[in-house]
């Protein structure tokens, strides 16, 4: 009986608790006393069973592990955990006007998209915008309802369906309150900012029939300014200062948009001379880090309430409903207004021939100074893109202000049969909306005809132009020389962008569940079947300024489509051996987008000698396209995109002979070379390319196969001692992703002489004059193979020590495998050992439990890494020499420690203060230019991996009544 109960204790990967920061978990003692195992449902399968009988490894993660790590929100504490990843937080998302304050994870780090989130084995509805992507917003559930947190990585779509390719994460909500909590807390950083104010209230009550709970909750995070902090106040580049040709050092990176303005006029000679605004001498560049931010300020309101009833014996019926906002604002520097590309190079000033040089708003020594460089230059457009710019100080930060609103409601009935078997049928619905106005925004129409001016002949002023923009209350726009722009102008000028969206999940589900009447070595076959309905919709409305380039806030279509599937899945559990069993599961969906689609799955685990338990699960799994995917509008990016001309002919010129050949085969960048000796682009060319991204409705579903196998050893001599080791390999053909679009370039360059076409068939766009990249588009494609694998070792050891009871724990991952395999090219990217998949992560946790004391350390360990494996295509030393060689490119182990004391004073209340990041260990810098900073735009660092607040506290009280 011993070894039974005790085998079956610990076939979870993470048998409960072998977790995180070691929570009191049950010892062999206090198992075999325990008579009767609840059956319950496990992550992973419908059929009722021991959570200790799955043959999927489970990493459980329970309340007190969360408030342990000091965590508030449920993406913070999962971003800890080695299995998942922090793709979107308040760092990230701060270039994303449309994702700004979001906070999702992903499993393997193979994508939000594909990892599955639950809430009590039910989906949640997407937090992201349509046109965005598919995510669920971690921010929308409340921490204070958190029973545990399942982690079941590999594919699971025979149980759950589409998404569940990386894995699900089932957060489990709490039953049994009763009684009203309080919980407040407050912290900060040691270095100042970053306060974070939380306040949660309960209201529960258990009865003869059931349990009901209401709870309210406020969460506020104060965020941080770039320049609160020494390694992101300005802009950092990788330089050569020694002139080895390899890049040495970390050097300021100031943009070349200042608010006095840059006026480049170049000589017949091709020689360039630059002045500032008002044509003084050109006084230096712009520090963008003084408008950002590090971390949004992010403010949370959530309510939720359940109910369980017992209508009778044998029915119950259950009710659950979440409801949160968000509120987020994100900053960033002013816009960079290029005169001649913002305002007569769009669809407003086609045409015209752009400001007179002689025109009233250009300053007579601006006007000399052109003159004395080039005496031909007739109008401010002759001296082309990138060479009349100016940065709009005065306009205020860009950036976004988003409420973003989640409600969720589910009701269900669960029907106990006569023969045991449960019936258990739900609806469940859900919905996010979100509203977003813009700033710092120009209206490029108005600004249009407040560049056309003249002079009023009664007064002396100047005017616009048109007598109908003078109506409409047109104000002239002075935009040469610091400080020029009134606060009159700037109001005139404003284009305040609005967006709406909304993202619509509807489900009807119905399952059965029992034992079979047939038995197998002494157990009966155990089996679920059942019938799913989803349907998910997303819509985007967009103010006509975005739509049609009439601000200079990147342009987006709108979002309108919706798809549904119906899906038939089956479950079934063999005992084929005395303490062994066989799962089978397949589900078949019939899809309106992409037909129908089949998955299943096969498990198995079995007692072995020696304490040990084997397990194994052989699974294929489907990812349908989501609305995002299909019917996302297009929309404007300006991502650094890598032009496969840039060098040519210059002594670092290393281009094939093919790219050169279609390179040459372009009149514009034919045209630079026979003027120059070379093309080679100025650094706001490099940066300056736009685009649009956006869905595709011929985009079909992505497919996966995953295998994991493993051992738990709990031996029966080593009271307190558990460790599981599991190998997982996942493989995902046909992934969709939006096509890079410098991955467009590469292709279209690399084309066969006879095939290329210098636009790259309408996805580029040049300056006709300098030949830099204006446009390069893309879009939506089943574009690669994914491949990871690897090690997960979880151990957990609890005993008593002195007076009190010692709880240890690890949880390790040693990644294989990180590959991504172009379809189309063939060629294979490994990533395994960047910044993003470190080949060895873990996370470790001691306590001590001493009466009613509890002191808690933590370390968290990031590998070390490098940027980028291919670092010479990769990255740019945008201040000189060569990434590919450059210690820059490498980047140290971190370790992180957290230590927490909490103390329960008379079992009714607890105060607990704590410690994150103890030793302020400092982010590494991975300036612009690096991999990493394209995903951490203007970070100097990789937010996904690295603490950028530094050392912080927090202090609370939690009490019940």
């Amino acid at each position: 009986m011993k070894k039974t109960l005790l085998s079956r204790a610990v076939i979870l990967g993470s048998l409960g608790t072998v977790a995180l920061t070691a929570m009191p978990m049950v010892s062999v003692a206090e198992t075999e006393e325990q008579a009767v195992v609840e059956e319950v449902m496990v992550t992973g399968s419908r059929i009722q069973r021991s959570t200790y009988t799955s043959p999927t490894p489970v990493t459980v993660l329970n309340a007190d592990q969360i408030n342990a790590a000091g965590a508030t929100n449920v993406a913070e504490f999962l971003k800890q955990i080695p299995q998942a990843f922090a793709e979107t937080n308040t760092s990230t998302s701060n270039f994303s006007s449309t994702t700004a304050g979001l906070n999702t994870t992903s499993l393997r780090n193979l994508g939000a998209e594909r990892t599955l989130v639950l809430v009590n084995g039910r989906r949640f509805v997407s937090g992201t915008n349509p046109g965005t992507g598919y995510a669920v917003d971690l921010n929308s559930i409340p921490t204070a309802l958190v029973e545990r947190i399942e982690i079941l990585t590999g594919g699971q779509s025979a149980v759950y369906g589409s998404d569940a390719i990386a894995g699900v994460v089932n957060i489990i909500t709490r039953k049994d309150i009763d009684g009203v909590e309080i919980s407040v807390r407050k912290g900060s950083s040691f270095e100042g900012g970053a306060d974070t104010t939380d306040v949660e209230l309960t209201i529960g009550s258990v009865f003869e029939r059931g349990n009901a709970y209401v709870s309210f909750g406020i969460s506020r995070e104060g965020g941080l300014e770039a320049t609160d902090r020494d390694f992101s106040d300005t802009d950092l580049a990788a330089a050569d200062t020694n002139d080895d040709g390899i890049a040495d050092s970390w050097q300021p990176l100031l943009s070349s948009y200042p608010p006095a303005g840059r006026v480049t006029v170049q000589d017949a000679d091709g020689n360039r001379t630059n002045f500032s605004g008002d044509g003084s001498e050109y006084g230096g560049g712009f520090n963008r880090a003084e408008y950002r931010y590090l971390t949004q300020p992010l403010d949370r309101k959530f309510a939720a309430a359940g109910l369980n009833f017992q209508v009778s014996d044998t029915v119950k019926a259950y009710a659950e409903l979440n409801y949160s906002l968000v509120e987020n604002e994100s900053n960033m520097e002013p816009h960079p207004f290029d005169i001649n590309a913002d305002i007569f190079g769009t669809d407003v000033g086609s045409g015209a021939n752009g400001i007179p040089l002689d025109s009233p708003i250009v300053p007579q020594s601006l006007r000399d100074s052109i003159l004395s460089i080039d005496p031909t230059v007739e109008y401010i457009t002759d001296l082309g893109n990138n060479a009349v710019v100016r940065r709009l100080a005065e306009t205020g930060a860009r950036g976004s202000e988003v409420n973003r609103s989640t409600i969720r409601a589910v009701s269900g009935l669960e029907v106990q049969l006569d023969n045991g078997w449960v019936w258990d049928s739900y609806f469940n619905w859900g919905q996010t909306t979100q509203t977003q106005s813009e700033k710092g925004g120009l209206n490029v129409g108005r600004a249009y005809q407040a560049l056309d001016v003249v002079t009023d002949p009664d007064t002396g002023e100047i005017m616009c132009r048109s007598a109908a923009a003078r109506a409409s209350g047109c104000v002239p726009f002075t935009p040469f020389g610091e400080g020029t722009i009134t606060a009159e102008q700037a109001d005139y000028l404003a284009a305040p962008g609005n967006f709406y969206s909304e993202v619509k999940q509807e489900i009807y589900s119905t399952s059965l569940a029992g034992d079979l009447p047939i038995e197998m070595n002494g157990y009966p076959i155990a089996f679920a079947v059942g019938a799913e309905y989803r349907k998910e919709s997303g819509q985007e409305a967009v103010s006509g300024f975005n739509q049609v380039g009439q601000g200079t806030a990147n342009r987006i279509a709108p979002t309108d489509g919706e798809y549904d599937v119906m899906d038939y899945f089956a479950e079934v559990s063999i005992p084929v051996l005395p303490g062994s069993a066989l799962e089978l599961a397949a589900r078949v969906g019939d899809y309106s987008t992409v037909g129908t689609q089949t998955t299943w799955k096969v498990g198995f685990d079995a007692e072995l000698p020696a304490d040990l338990r084997f397990r194994t699960v052989y699974a294929s799994a489907v990812r349908a396209p989501n609305v995002s995917d299909l019917y996302a509008g297009k929309g404007e990016t300006f991502l650094t995109v890598v032009d496969p001309c840039d060098g040519l002919g210059s002594a670092e010129e290393s281009q094939s002979d093919l790219v050169k050949q279609n390179c040459l085969a372009d009149p514009t960048v034919a045209a630079r070379i026979d003027r120059e000796g070379e093309f080679v682009l100025t650094q706001a060319e490099a940066q300056g390319t736009g685009g649009f991204i956006g869905g595709n409705e011929d985009v079909q579903e992505e497919k996966s196969t995953s295998f994991t196998a493993g051992l738990v050893w709990a031996p029966i001599d080593i009271d307190g001692l558990n460790i599981a080791l599991d190998y997982y390999d996942i493989e995902v053909d046909d992934a969709i992703d939006q096509t890079s679009r410098t991955l467009v370039l590469e292709r279209c360059y690399n084309k066969d002489a006879s095939s290329f076409t210098a636009d790259c068939n309408g996805a580029v766009y040049r300056d006709p004059d300098t030949g830099a990249l204006l446009q390069a588009n893309s879009g939506t494609s089943n574009e690669n193979i994914l491949r990871v694998s690897g090690m997960d070792i979880e151990a957990s050891y609890r005993a008593q020590v002195g007076p009190g009871i010692m709880n240890a724990s690890v949880v390790w991952n040693h990644l294989l495998k990180d590959e991504v395999e172009g379809i189309l090219s063939g060629e294979v990217r490994d990533d395994r050992g960047e910044v993003a998949n470190p080949e060895n992560k873990a996370i470790f946790g001691v306590n001590y439990l001493y009466g009613d004391l509890m002191v808690d350390w933590r370390m968290r360990y990031w590998g070390e890494v490098v940027d980028s494996n291919d670092p010479d295509v990769e990255n740019a030393a945008w201040l000189g020499g060569n990434m590919d060689g450059s210690s820059l490119n490498e980047i140290d182990a971190v370790m992180y420690h957290d230590f927490r004391v909490g103390y329960d004073w008379k079992g009714d209340y607890n105060f607990h203060v704590g410690v994150k990041n103890a030793f302020d260990e400092e982010p590494p810098i991975l300036g612009q230019g690096t991999l990493s900073s394209q995903e951490n735009t203007g970070m100097n660092t990789d937010a996904r991996a690295y603490d950028v607040v530094g050392r912080a506290w927090y202090a609370g009280v939690k009490a019940r009544f």
